[in-house]
């Protein structure tokens, strides 16, 4: 009998191939950038201006997630309905992820929110009684800070409705800070090519952060609409905290509302001390993506596939990763259940103290030939 990849299947490799190959496409950065840009002005806007969500909070990217969120039910759907090779590939939906969370730390908290007080507040904050002016003004040198006084009092205060803004006390300082960062985060990219083999294919990190977008493009471009938006545990989850949300918001505008209690507080030592207790659930997610320690992980794995006693285990890369003390315990529970329990353990291992130690057989493939 002729054995054959049924056609289904090959249409459907070939298809993941292409999809998930290619990533950095016009299209793609394109979309990447418009979205970025709107996150630069969007985010600024809603925090300072409407005092509404701050979804620049954290190194969390909030404003990153949400419009993958939507972007994959709209834009996604619609390209998909129309035809399916329109859709964005997984790997272009991931460098659109990633251009929107590098974008949504630059306006806030990551630089722009923390950059401009530093540049400006020594000035404007500056007073007779904490003398300053003597004491820290001349060791700041003139390329990183804003000296203008009038324009750093026009920031802080405001200016008046068809004003001018100075931009040439601006574009000085601003312009050579840029150059810092860019040569800041190139930095930092290179220094996490170098780290990446050994994160990623060695210690194995679980990377909480970057769970949640890849299950979230995970299929997107196999069917109109992702795996990850088909189950209900996802819309029960995202129904939790945004319900509390919008009643908690509108109490803030019609007080009638009642508002969800989220907290508490504890009095310790006569009141001198005071423990705030609330319900986080942006960490809450996060703690629930933290992955245990890889031995912990390997010991628990094991444990789970004894629970049966199988007569039959087998094992990929068992102490990939660890230290020399994990990998002693690893092995010295492997040789205990193959000796005292007869079970019969395959492993693949590209670790040879593991084949010197553990195995009585060996198959070696190279190149595809065993």
């Amino acid at each position: 009998m002729l054995r054959q990849i049924p056609a289904v299947y090959r249409r459907s490799v070939v298809r993941r191939d292409q999809t998930t190959g290619r990533g950095a496409t016009g299209r793609a950065l394109i979309t990447g950038g418009l979205l970025a840009a709107l996150i630069a002005v969007g985010v600024p806007y809603g925090g300072m201006v409407i005092q509404g969500s701050r979804l620049g909070l954290s190194s969390a990217t909030p404003a990153a997630f949400f419009l993958l969120f939507v972007l994959l039910l709209t834009v996604q759907v619609g390209l998909g309905a129309v035809r399916r090779e329109w859709a964005f590939g997984r790997g272009e939906l991931v460098t659109i992820f990633a251009m929107m969370a590098v974008a949504t730390a630059i306006p806030t908290r990551g630089v722009v929110g923390l950059l401009l007080p530093m540049i400006t507040g020594t000035f404007y904050y500056a007073t007779p009684e904490n003398q300053w002016a003597e004491l820290i003004h001349p060791h700041l040198a003139d390329w990183m800070v804003v000296a203008d006084i009038e324009a750093i009092r026009d920031f802080y205060e405001g200016v008046g409705h068809n004003a001018p803004i100075p931009w040439d006390a601006w574009l000085v300082p601003l312009g050579r800070w840029l150059a810092f960062y860019a040569a800041f985060y190139l930095s930092l990219i290179c220094l996490m090519n170098i780290l990446r083999r050994q994160w990623v294919d060695n210690e194995r990190l679980a990377y909480p952060l970057a769970q949640v977008p890849l299950a979230m493009v995970q299929g997107a471009d196999e069917s109109r609409l992702a795996p990850f938006f088909r189950q209900r545990l996802v819309w029960l989850g995202l129904a939790i905290p945004f319900v509390l949300g919008s009643l908690d918001t509108l109490n803030h505008y019609f007080p009638s509302v009642p508002a969800p209690v989220l907290g508490t507080q504890l009095s310790l030592l006569q009141q001198m001390v005071v423990l705030r207790l609330n319900v986080n659930f942006l960490m809450l997610g996060f703690a629930y993506l933290i992955g245990v320690h890889l031995g912990q992980r390997m010991r628990g794995e094991l444990a789970g596939a004894m629970l049966h006693e199988p007569d039959i285990l087998f094992l990929d890369e068992p102490t990939i990763g660890m230290d020399i003390e994990v990998k002693a315990a690893i092995r010295a529970f492997i040789r205990d259940i193959n000796q005292r329990r007869r079970t019969t353990v395959l492993l693949t291992t590209h670790d040879l103290d593991d084949v010197e130690e553990l195995c009585e057989r060996l198959i070696i493939i190279n190149q595809g030939r065993i």
